[in-house]
């Protein structure tokens, strides 16, 4: 296979985790406005911010397991890494790494937060987890970060412009309407 072609792979499934993590995002935000204190909307807004913690967790984990993390591609396209036919810049790759970095605090919360109340839940249930506000800026800054890395990637290294794909996908997410339709309905 081509290096072309691996690195779109490569990167096509981190858009893919991009697009989960957005769409749990979304998700979340609309179901935790919904004012109804049963089991099923807890549990709706439950999974979508499980589902959420484990996405976005595969994307900026300090740790070695996920195959998809950014700090993996990073370093392979850098010189003498596995896609550094394409002469990426470094000084794109170390802007992103440092606005990561200054995430870092917020992003080790959530990937502890994934494996103590998500991931790991035969563990300690008894010990009180932390929680972590989704809603704020910071959340939004790290998904606009990874938004700007795949853009960034495939119009520099494969020549696509994916802009109007992302935008397209994000304009399509009107789960607030859906959501509404699916509350009265049951609600009826």
């Amino acid at each position: 296979m081509s290096k072309e072609k691996e690195l779109e792979n490569e990167t096509k499934e981190i858009f893919q985790i991009y697009i989960r993590t957005r769409y749990s995002y979304e998700s979340f935000l609309c179901l935790s406005e919904i004012d109804d204190t049963s089991m099923f909307w807890k549990h709706l807004t439950f999974i979508s911010q499980k589902d959420l913690f484990i996405e976005i967790d595969k994307l900026t984990s300090v740790s070695g397991n996920q195959k998809f993390r950014l700090a993996t591609l990073f370093n392979k396209l850098r010189p003498g890494g596995h896609f550094q036919k394409f002469n990426f810049s470094e000084k794109k790759l170390d802007n992103w790494n440092n606005e990561l970095d200054k995430l870092s605090d917020y992003t080790q919360k959530i990937s502890t937060l994934r494996d103590e109340k998500f991931g790991h839940t035969d563990r300690n249930k008894k010990e009180e987890h932390k929680t972590i506000n989704i809603q704020s800026s910071k959340f939004k800054k790290l998904l606009d970060i990874i938004e700007d890395i795949i853009k960034t990637i495939y119009l520099d290294c494969l020549n696509k412009d994916i802009k109007e794909d992302i935008n397209h996908f994000v304009s399509k997410i009107n789960l607030k309407n859906e959501i509404e339709k699916a509350y009265f309905k049951l609600k009826k």
